[in-house]
């Protein structure tokens, strides 16, 4: 009798858990659509005649940006804000203008980087306004060639349904830029 309890028990146990509806999964948000956000982490250069490292901090809304830099790059901070057709750096230096981020990035670093196809890559997607080879993996993109870059995703997560890189690897050249996520915050 005691066996035929034990086994009955453990019947109703194993049943109730088969009468279990299957949590729905949300289907991943598509991250194209994602165009505000905040992202927080490192990033590192290398240059034929430099390098350094710092802590980021970016905010993006829309085609304006802001990108804060702290750390032992040899400047102390910078903040770098775009919008189309105007960028600024402030650094403890001053204050610079040009009509667009690369001609500031360029001031701040040394490396060529493309600041709005920088924008996507930053999301594992191609800028849209020159051609791109994408690396295809499963689930997520390894990587892209675009504008002599070549960019290496090795880390994902998702973060409020979208699918997105923690880690990305560039390299043009000579010149090569680790970007670490540590956080993001998408916003509505």
């Amino acid at each position: 009798m005691h066996r035929l309890f034990w086994f009955l028990s453990l019947l109703l146990i194993f049943l109730s858990g088969c009468q279990m509806a299957p949590s729905p999964q949300e289907a991943p948000r598509d991250p194209a659509t994602l165009t505000h956000w905040q992202a927080q982490g490192r990033f590192a250069y290398k240059t034929p005649e430099d390098g350094g490292s710092a802590t980021v901090r970016w905010q993006q809304h829309d085609q304006q940006g802001e990108l804060r830099f702290s750390g032992p790059m040899g400047f102390g901070s910078a903040e770098l804000q775009w919008s189309p057709h105007h960028a600024t750096l402030i650094t403890n230096k001053g204050e610079f203008s040009a009509p667009n981020a690369e001609a500031l990035a360029f001031e701040l670093t040394g490396l060529p980087l493309p600041a709005e196809a920088l924008v996507y890559w930053l999301r594992g997607l191609p800028w849209p306004h020159a051609p791109a080879q994408k690396h295809q993996g499963e689930p997520h993109p390894h990587g892209l060639e675009q504008l002599g870059w070549s960019v290496e995703y090795d880390r994902w997560k998702q973060v409020q349904g979208y699918w997105l890189p923690h880690r990305l690897k560039a390299k043009h050249a000579h010149n090569t830029f680790t970007l670490v996520i540590q956080q993001w915050i998408p916003a509505p």
